[in-house]
């Protein structure tokens, strides 16, 4: 059976980590998703962490959502520049729940912060 799991050495997975993405990063958002981002060592590949609210459903439902987003981040490999940590927050308990939906917004949002990064040089 083939592997899903996402290494951890591509999660974002301390508290500091987290906060320093929210403090010192910058956001991009759409109707679907909210991002975080700050840089990182730029040899490094981009690191995803998924912070999901209770107002987004039970248990379950968050569940589920969280595996739509890692499985979307699956599945377009290298959308996000290396050196970054992002920080996946959905906005849409109904849309959020659709792959569909949540990889044309990583894409759309993936591109923001990529032409964000490019003016930043």
């Amino acid at each position: 059976m083939a592997r899903h799991s996402l290494p951890k050495a591509l999660r974002v997975r301390r508290r500091g980590e987290f906060i320093r993405i929210r403090v010192t990063g910058r956001q991009v958002r759409d109707g679907v998703l909210r991002i975080g981002y700050a840089p990182r060592d730029e040899h490094s590949p981009a690191r995803l962490g998924l912070a999901v609210g209770r107002r987004l459903g039970n248990a379950v439902a968050r569940n589920r959502i969280k595996r739509v987003i890692r499985s979307a981040w699956r599945q377009e490999p290298g959308l996000f520049p290396d050196g970054v940590d992002l920080v996946v927050i959905p906005l849409d308990p109904k849309r959020s729940k659709r792959t569909a939906d949540v990889r044309r917004s990583l894409r759309s949002l993936a591109a923001t912060i990529r032409k964000r990064r490019e003016r930043h040089r």
